[in-house]
């Protein structure tokens, strides 16, 4: 199938310079974020409301399928998972 879009100038800009981050020309690199989107399993673009049920390691599993689809993206570590993590620029005196 060939696709031909009409891209703002900024966004061009904004994916050939990550084309360039990832050592591609924009043209492969669109090809290949775009792949990964369509391929992603539950469909990222879906509507569809995540399942409330899911167990905490289905969770992270959930978590790192979609930050493997952002380009650069090394996934989310165990410390940015943590409490501590998330509200270290709280001050403690608000609890």
């Amino acid at each position: 199938m060939t696709l031909t879009i009409e891209l703002e100038p900024d966004v061009e800009a904004g994916l050939a310079r990550q084309a360039a981050t990832q050592g591609e020309d924009t043209a492969a690199y669109a090809l290949r974020v775009l792949s990964e989107i369509a391929r992603h399993e539950g469909g990222i673009l879906s509507r569809e409301a995540p399942r409330v049920s899911m167990t905490p390691a289905e969770r992270v599993a959930r978590l790192d399928s979609i930050t493997r689809i952002v380009p650069g993206s090394k996934g989310i570590s165990d410390e940015h998972l943590r409490r501590e993590y998330m509200y270290a620029d709280r001050d403690d005196r608000q609890r």
